[in-house]
């Protein structure tokens, strides 16, 4: 090499293995640490507000009682565990975006079918059990199931998010912090704004349009759209949340 030569490093490109992570995350670069920061936020702040509202869908039918919001409590952090756990497997199996776009989405769809859901479940309190098992039952039946949702986003935000040079420690970290911070902006917001301007059933359809945002916030973003199945499971549940959204304000009374 002559003196005024200049050296050059090429980077090796990771390989295009059609399902692998190394093959998908190259393409995640596009869409950015900041987006999933953001997206932590957003789920975090929809887990927060689902958990302060459900003790306004309960009050109704099991009573304001120590019983319900340990119900409440505890059922959310079961739906909590289950979710890191499958979201963690599911994740490792299929690294795309698609899969945290389809937990958003179905978490949307579950978290605005609560009103309807509600009224449904009018005769879990009446049956012939101590009413510590009946108010368990109630928040399980309406509750469990976002919540799992919900707590499947985490593991795969952090697994597909691009890595900070510094390892993944600071990755995790900065995921942890937004997700936090949504959780104090949902507990708040609830507690002294949504409630009071749009009331139980409003707040809920706020978190389900918050969810929905997330999804497409991901979904147009990256570049895999999923299969063709996966894209009318999306489209599907925004239209079912819609149209589920819509049927409880006519079907049920303020």
């Amino acid at each position: 090499m002559g003196v005024g030569a200049r050296s050059t490093t090429v980077l090796p490109t990771p390989p295009r293995t059609g399902g692998t992570l190394e093959a998908n995350r190259t393409t995640y670069w596009r869409v950015g640490l900041g987006r999933f920061r953001a997206g932590a936020f957003l789920a975090g702040f929809a887990l927060m507000t689902l958990e302060l509202v459900s003790s306004r869908v309960v009050d109704p039918i099991a009573g304001s009682s120590l019983f319900a919001w340990t119900s409440i409590i505890g059922v959310t952090l079961l739906g909590l565990a289950f979710g890191a756990y499958w979201g963690g497997r599911t994740i490792d199996n299929d690294p795309r975006i698609i899969r945290i776009v389809r937990a958003s989405s179905g978490a949307a769809f579950l978290v605005a079918a609560v009103p309807l859901l509600a009224t449904a479940g009018r005769p879990i309190m009446g049956a012939p059990l101590p009413i510590e098992l009946c108010s368990t039952a109630l928040v399980f039946y309406l509750f469990f199931a976002p919540s799992m949702l919900l707590g499947m986003l985490l593991p795969m935000l952090l697994k597909l998010a691009p890595k900070h040079e510094r390892g993944l420690g600071v990755a995790y970290g900065s995921l942890s912090m937004f997700w936090s911070f949504g959780s104090i902006v949902g507990v708040f917001g609830t507690g002294f704004v949504f409630i009071s301007v749009l009331g139980s059933r409003g707040t809920l359809y706020g978190i389900a349009t918050t969810l929905l945002v997330n999804s497409f916030w991901f979904h147009f973003a990256s570049p895999d759209r999923g299969t063709r199945s996966e894209r009318v499971f999306l489209w599907g549940t925004m239209f079912g949340t819609v149209l589920i959204g819509f049927s409880s304000s006519l079907l049920l009374q303020p």
